[in-house]
């Protein structure tokens, strides 16, 4: 996801906690935001985090924090707004961490229809990435793939 400036991800469906979140998301940055009620627990090294949209369980997600390091990095994310495949240059100051392919997770997904899409992958038991990030990050205007 991160360095060199060149990586990134696709944003396909994104909880957040506000509609003020969620409106800037999807007005400005073309996001597919949604209003949730995302509550987090932390136990030592281990946030879990439950995200519950529109009244259906969502996910319930354990994951051991990676060791962090003072970074500065960008990266870049995409998401679609009118049609347009957007990409949005972002970039994070501050403490990250990030360790692939990891056991040190427990993921339980759902009955929210968003769920049956993560099912559906079958990704395994190995976390892609794990990534903590104590930063301020920025998300800089988007711009239409095709017209850069």
């Amino acid at each position: 996801m991160f360095g060199g400036g060149a990586r990134g991800g696709y944003v396909d469906f994104l909880p957040v906690t506000t509609d003020p979140a969620r409106a800037l998301g999807v007005d400005i940055w073309g996001y597919p935001k949604t209003v949730a009620n995302v509550t987090h627990r932390d136990r030592r090294a281990t946030r879990h985090t439950t995200v519950t949209v529109d009244g259906e369980r969502f996910v319930d997600l354990s994951v051991d924090r990676p060791p962090t390091v003072d970074t500065r990095l960008s990266a870049t994310s995409y998401t679609t707004m009118d049609g347009r495949l957007l990409r949005e240059r972002l970039t994070v100051d501050g403490h990250v961490g990030a360790w692939p392919a990891s056991r040190a997770f427990s993921m339980t997904l759902g009955d929210h229809p968003r769920a049956d899409r993560l099912r559906r992958l079958d990704a395994g038991d190995r976390a892609l990435l794990r990534f903590a990030a104590d930063a301020e990050v920025t998300i800089h205007a988007g711009r239409s793939v095709g017209d850069e």
